[in-house]
């Protein structure tokens, strides 16, 4: 059987890209190779927690509907808030299928060669496997000595996992600055090696950030605005993902006993060296603080928004010194985890056209290969577009530009046989 339509994973991007697909009658196939939310099951730490609140949880057809619109789920609440979503439509889902090869058919066609159901044919495809696909480690890894036992978060699940003694983070996004926050407080001796993220403010002025930044079409920004494509896949903004109140930037880690360090720029054995750029960095992340404020401040001001003023304290220039050159052995660091996030890992897909980063060439994930459609990228065609509440929009667009290419099924959708069983 030739299917109309295959999409390639089940996260939340291939769930809905199925919704829209089942709601206009067009016969498809979503494979995965592990189960729903296989991503968010074994490749986050143990007590992971979401970075938007649960009531922005929302998906086409469905949304969070618990009593806790303002916390933010577990990793195994989100494992089923996917499961949930997966339940209330059905989608016509194979597990443990494996996508090896996406290539062209002699008949115009594609064809996608899996590890157990032989090669598999449609007239499209959806690639929704996210950009979470390869664990980036820099090179200078290679310069440690073995003595010191590496992690990156994807395979990070608790500092129980980590040999005793003082770990060394690598990176200041939000993965980086959350597990070092969660070792230190376990009483391990934390250095973290900020990098170019900024940082985030959990709330501002009587609302939580992501509530401002929908409010003020920064979570809609067009991919078309970016002056550097190389934005796209930027690290995420170190963000607490609590409902305490409490924040998390570099200054609340150093409370915590976090010693921060520039950028790491090399190993040798067990000395690592550091660049002179934390003052920096620290500086840069202000600066985006007081942009996001400034830009929120005018939406209060133009709308006339009854909010509470701005009680946070302007943070002083930082000053504090910061180490350029460690003997990690000597300092008891037995480990160190890798904050570095991923890289694009799209080889396996043939006879389409990628740009010099790796990243596919598109439209609104139409791609000028007709019937190949890319779903849930970082910056697909919004800042949103990565995100739970983002990837409905781009679904429905990918699915519209799929019906019109014809020869879907005449199947009835499920809303469809509702409406008609109501009459």
């Amino acid at each position: 059987m030739k299917h109309n339509t295959v999409v390639i994973g089940a996260g939340q991007a291939g769930l809905a890209t199925s919704w829209h697909l089942t709601e206009r009658a067009i016969e498809h196939v979503v494979l995965d190779r592990g189960r729903v939310a296989e991503t968010w099951r074994s490749h986050r730490w143990d007590s992971f927690r979401l970075l938007i609140p649960n009531g922005v949880c929302q998906l086409p057809g469905f949304g969070y509907s618990g009593e806790d619109p303002g916390g933010f789920m577990w990793k195994d609440e989100v494992v089923r808030f996917f499961e949930q979503y997966a339940e209330s439509f059905h989608p016509p889902l194979r597990e443990g299928v494996t996508v090896t090869e996406l290539r062209r058919g002699l008949d115009g066609g594609w064809e996608i060669v899996t590890d157990n159901e032989g090669v598999m044919e449609a007239e499209n495809v959806v690639v929704a496997t996210g950009a979470h696909q390869r664990p980036h480690v820099p090179s200078v890894a290679q310069g440690l000595d073995s003595c010191i036992a590496q992690f990156h978060t994807d395979g990070y699940r608790n500092p129980t996992q980590l040999p005793s003694g003082g770990v060394l983070v690598v990176g200041g996004g939000s993965s980086g600055g959350q597990i070092a926050a969660e070792l230190a407080m376990a009483g391990r001796d934390v250095y973290l090696a900020l990098g170019r993220c900024a940082w985030l403010m959990r709330r501002y002025r009587g609302r939580d950030i992501t509530d401002w930044n929908k409010a003020t079409g920064f979570t809609t920004q067009p991919v078309e605005s970016l002056e550097n494509p190389s934005a796209r896949l930027a690290c995420l903004p170190m963000l607490a993902a609590n409902d305490s109140g409490k924040e998390l930037n570099p200054r609340v880690l150093r409370d915590l006993g976090v010693t921060l360090t520039g950028r790491l720029i090399d190993a040798d054995g067990t000395v690592v060296s550091f660049a002179d750029d934390l003052a920096a960095t620290i500086a840069a992340g202000d600066g985006f603080i007081r942009f996001l404020k400034a830009r929120i401040d005018a939406f209060i001001d133009m709308n006339d928004i009854d909010a509470p003023a701005d009680m946070g304290a302007t943070p002083a220039s930082d000053t504090a010194a910061s180490p350029r050159e460690l003997d990690l052995e000597a300092a008891g660091i037995t480990s160190v985890v890798w904050a570095t996030g991923y890289r694009m890992n799209l080889g396996w897909i043939l006879d389409a056209e990628f740009d010099d980063q790796g990243y596919p060439v598109h439209e609104g994930g139409v791609t000028p290969q007709g019937g190949l459609y890319f779903m849930g990228l970082p910056w697909l065609t919004t800042r949103g577009s990565g995100f739970i509440p983002g990837v409905g929009t781009d679904a429905e667009r990918v699915v519209e530009d799929i019906a019109a290419r014809g020869g879907h099924s005449q199947r009835h959708s499920v809303t469809a046989v509702a409406q008609g069983l109501a009459t």
